[in-house]
């Protein structure tokens, strides 16, 4: 858990996030949050999907095609 403390911008407060939770999920300057309130909590969130935060790191020279994963083994074979 890390600590931090309230700024004031303009009539709005801010949260510094600590660098290593910004790098840790991927968080840039500018880049859009959900904000909500449950009880006595804030709660923070990026407001980036899951899928959308996946496809980010495909390189753009990505060759799309299918792909082996090798033989098949266990209970995934069908007969």
């Amino acid at each position: 858990m890390a600590v931090g403390k309230l700024g004031k911008v303009g009539n709005s407060l801010v949260v510094r996030i600590p660098a290593a939770i910004a790098r840790a999920l991927d968080l840039r300057e500018g880049e859009e949050l959900r904000i909500n309130q449950r009880d006595h909590e804030i709660i923070v969130s990026s407001a980036r999907s899951r899928m959308a935060a996946m496809l980010a790191t495909v390189p753009e020279d990505y060759e799309k095609g299918e792909w082996g994963t090798g033989p098949a083994v266990g209970a995934e074979v069908f007969e």
